[in-house]
């Protein structure tokens, strides 16, 4: 065979195949996706991102052309439509790019800013709020005012972390484990934090002067609280001893749930760090550790700038804790 062959022998290559679809996919194709998804009509999608009905069409049709999957059933006339398992898969997808796009947006801004004394952005619930945090901004700063913050209080540590993937948070306090082991967060143990009947004086368990056992707080009417990440936890407990607690009320916050304990409507299981006696009708009561604590912890994005002051935040949260009854202990090095 002969070696004279030349450049021009070699078959050039195809546009097809130096031309990757998927590089066609635009932002603002995958915010389309996510609103018809979230809506169930690409007439409401087109409302809630301010665009023609006919603009959303078209940016779902360019993307299901790029990525070469059909993305929504589409039934015809009001019935809304479905996302199929091609459109569910790249959905997972779409919310974590833009999650990550928020997150690079607010790192941008960030660097216009100082970083020592820049605004720490905090998301506490309420208990770690009142009990925790006060003790955390002295020692970050002994003036009013020399320290600046922003609070974001909620009643579900679940939302707190959304807004820290988000962006919109730099630390934010939660339970253990995190919702997402495998996720773009991470998290240092501050303390144990373990749960107590609330009960009202007058109720027989008053008197007992011991732990309770968890089938005495099984059988009696519970309040708990309806949104935090730790309340699924709490009743596998339960069902793992082969008890069904009789959870009556599940309220917003632990002041309703006081309330409720002491207008005699039922006892309240709550971490010892939302107990509030003081001044009122109740006894809180220890449970024996078959229940375990909740454990509160610091968290932070992994992938974000971390300032200064946020980093100094979560130092400090670990070693105002560790005084705490139940903190851990710093690591060490």
């Amino acid at each position: 065979m002969p070696l004279g062959a030349t450049i021009g022998d070699v078959p050039a290559s195809s546009d097809k195949s130096d031309h990757d679809p998927w590089l066609g996919v635009e932002v603002r194709h995958l915010a389309a996706l996510r609103a018809v998804a979230e809506e169930g009509t690409f007439g409401a999608a087109a409302l809630k991102l301010g665009y023609a009905q006919s603009a959303i069409s078209q940016q779902i049709a360019a993307l299901e052309r790029h990525v070469g999957r059909r993305l929504f059933d589409r039934p015809g006339g009001s019935r809304p439509v479905a996302l199929t398992r091609a459109g569910e898969l790249l959905l997972g997808h779409a919310e974590s790019i833009m999650t990550r796009l928020s997150a690079a947006r607010i790192d941008l801004e960030s660097l216009a800013d100082e970083d020592v004394g820049s605004t720490i952005r905090i998301g506490a619930y309420q208990s770690v709020a009142a009990a925790i945090l006060p003790l955390i901004l002295q020692e970050l700063g002994a003036e009013p005012g020399e320290v600046e913050f922003d609070l974001k209080e909620s009643n579900d540590d679940r939302e707190l972390l959304s807004l820290l993937e988000r962006g919109e948070l730099d630390v934010a306090f939660t339970e253990l484990p995190l919702p997402d082991p495998s996720g773009p967060l991470e998290a240092s143990p501050l303390l144990d934090d373990p749960y107590l009947l609330l009960v009202h004086e007058e109720h027989p368990y008053a008197a007992l002067g011991r732990e309770l056992t968890l089938d005495e707080v099984a059988d009696v009417p519970l309040i708990t609280c309806r949104r935090n990440s730790g309340q699924p936890r709490l009743e596998d407990v339960f069902r793992i001893h082969g008890l069904t607690p009789r959870v009556t009320q599940r309220v917003e916050d632990t002041v309703t749930l006081h309330g409720f304990v002491v207008a005699g409507l039922g006892c309240g299981l709550i971490p010892r760090l939302a107990a509030d006696v003081e001044g009122k009708p109740l006894v809180a009561l220890p449970i024996e550790s078959k229940l375990p604590p909740r454990v509160v912890a610091i968290a932070w994005h992994r992938d974000r700038l971390r300032t200064c002051t946020a980093g100094m935040f979560v130092d400090l949260a670990v070693e105002v804790s560790a005084q705490l009854p139940g903190g851990t202990a710093p690591a060490l090095g």
